[in-house]
């Protein structure tokens, strides 16, 4: 929406496309959020595969998910702008999410999504190896005390450690979830016998090798090029650079 923003010299025109890319942005990494909250809380998979329609994997839990996916992106990009960016636009952001509670909303949504996880039938705290060692409950327990750093942080209007608190915040979360539906890769909300293990999506030997080989070069490649990238543009925006 960027790109054809200014192809008309019309302030509605411009208008239109700000706000067309704003509730774009939001609803994508809203449905993101419920995406991967399903991920973990399951999809209604029976005998003959995916069952109801897209709404049918909308409830309490996945849509505090896509909320707390947005809540952790304005937090997270508010951030990520105080690092980038200096003078009066470096504090725009932080000043955005603590006028409006979002920094509040995070821990909030998280616990909600986290106790989500412990429905009956469906919980991921019963998978097989959140039963195995009670230690893996560190991670769920890290995510709520750095979403509540978060709190302290975003209040303060630390730029740096609201970015980093949220990261850790996506990644543990993450982490959390593919835990406990181990060794489930697209867990059954209708039955647990519907689920699909890693065994069962399971690639051929053949094609595994050529995955490999394709990771293990390309993979270092990225990661070198988006490395140089940060270095090279590490220097912080000003409000009037061009």
């Amino acid at each position: 929406m960027l790109k054809y923003k200014n192809k008309l010299d019309n302030l509605k025109w411009v208008k239109a496309m700000k706000i067309t890319w704003l509730v774009s942005s939001i609803m994508i990494v809203f449905l993101l959020g419920v995406f991967m909250t399903s991920l973990f809380n399951g999809f209604p998979l029976g005998v003959d595969g995916l069952e109801g329609n897209f709404f049918s994997i909308l409830n309490v839990t996945t849509i505090s998910g896509g909320l707390f996916f947005t809540a952790l992106s304005f937090v997270a990009g508010a951030g990520w702008i105080s690092l980038t960016t200096e003078g009066e636009i470096a504090n725009r952001g932080l000043v955005f999410i603590k006028k409006t509670g979002l920094h509040i909303a995070v821990p909030v949504l998280a616990l909600m999504v986290v106790m989500g996880f412990n429905n009956t039938g469906s919980s991921i705290f019963i998978g097989e190896l959140f039963s195995k060692s009670a230690g893996w409950f560190i991670l769920p327990v890290l995510e709520i005390l750095a979403a509540i750093m978060i709190i302290y942080y975003g209040t303060k209007m630390k730029g740096r450690q609201v970015f980093i608190h949220a990261v850790a915040v996506m990644v543990l979360f993450v982490v959390t979830g593919f835990v406990g539906t181990y060794p489930n890769v697209l867990l059954s909300s209708i039955d647990p016998m519907y689920s699909i293990t890693i065994v069962d999506a399971m690639s051929g030997s053949n094609s595994l090798i050529i995955i490999l080989w394709v990771t293990g070069i390309f993979f270092p490649i990225i990661l070198g090029y988006q490395s140089w990238k940060y270095l090279r543009f590490r220097d912080k925006v000003k409000l009037n650079d061009e």
